[in-house]
């Protein structure tokens, strides 16, 4: 308990390099904990006693940790504001939310406060947080790390996906063309993960703009200029074109869905004609 306190008066420190220090403290704690689970080849596993020693110490400090981790995403963002570059502690911080979303018992934890943190930096994209934000967004998804109101929360975070969507397209063509594959990878089985879990829990919802969504979706796929990224967030339209098969929808939603999936066929269509995409095609001929 002395270590994790010590820890965590570390990590609140004003001053920035004493507060990474801090928060790195907690990160090999955690770290420790999870390499007890599944020790390396060769190393001596720790007791019974002291994983769970480990365990409740971290648990214990979860309600000064968290409030640690908003107060580090905030600052970050403020100084990412001014230049965009690599944020130790922001970096940090984020590894250690996204550790702890995998076993640690956070729901009476995620509040407003951190989710507004993860999805500013999650959209973000030319930030080089905004892969281990959506890292940890897919965590919550995954391990259904949610709050009470389920709904509500699912129905929010499909609008903040819209806004997400929108930073990235706001970048323009050539911007996109540049932004690191590690972002645009996790960002793909995000959604991918979203939508297969949640998509019949928002998208009747009649306060959501499901064709503003889809729309977005559409062009985001198509502003992929990487073969490998185009081809995977494919995967994201055959879920609505799997969910479109498999359940009785209305008829203004089977045309919304309908009319969408045509659409996209038409433009992988031209993309596949030399004459409108000689770029993307020279690229699968490089890869072959």
């Amino acid at each position: 308990p002395e270590f994790f306190d010590h820890a965590v008066a570390i990590a609140s420190s004003e001053d920035k390099g004493t507060s990474e220090m801090g928060l790195s403290l907690i990160k090999l704690a955690i770290e420790d904990f999870s390499a007890a689970s599944t020790p390396a080849r060769g190393s001596p596993p720790l007791t019974i006693s002291r994983r769970r020693e480990l365990r409740n110490g971290i648990i214990a400090t979860l309600p000064k940790i968290v409030p640690i981790l908003i107060g580090t995403f905030r600052s970050s963002m403020e100084e990412m504001q001014n230049a965009i570059r690599v944020n130790g502690r922001c970096q940090i911080g984020l590894e250690i939310l996204d550790q702890l979303i995998s076993w640690a018992p956070l729901r009476d934890y995620l509040n407003d406060d951190l989710f507004s943190c993860i999805f500013a930096l999650a959209g973000t994209p030319s930030c080089a947080q905004s892969a281990t934000a959506v890292s940890c967004l897919s965590a919550i998804i995954n391990r259904n790390c949610m709050p009470p109101d389920e709904s509500q929360f699912i129905l929010g975070l499909a609008g903040e996906i819209m806004q997400i969507l929108s930073e990235v397209l706001n970048l323009g063509a050539a911007n996109i063309a540049t932004l690191d594959d590690h972002y645009l990878q996790r960002l793909t089985d995000f959604l991918k993960t979203f939508l297969t879990r949640h998509l019949r829990r928002f998208e009747t919802n009649t306060s959501f703009d499901m064709q503003a969504f889809l729309t977005l979706l559409y062009r985001f796929v198509l502003a992929l200029q990487s073969p490998d990224a185009f081809v995977d967030a494919l995967d994201v339209w055959s879920i609505f074109a799997v969910y479109v098969r498999n359940n009785k929808l209305s008829v203004p939603r089977q045309d919304m869905y309908t009319q969408g999936l045509v659409q996209l066929s038409g433009n992988i269509l031209e993309k596949m004609l030399f004459k409108t995409s000689s770029d993307l095609l020279s690229m699968l001929d490089d890869v072959e």
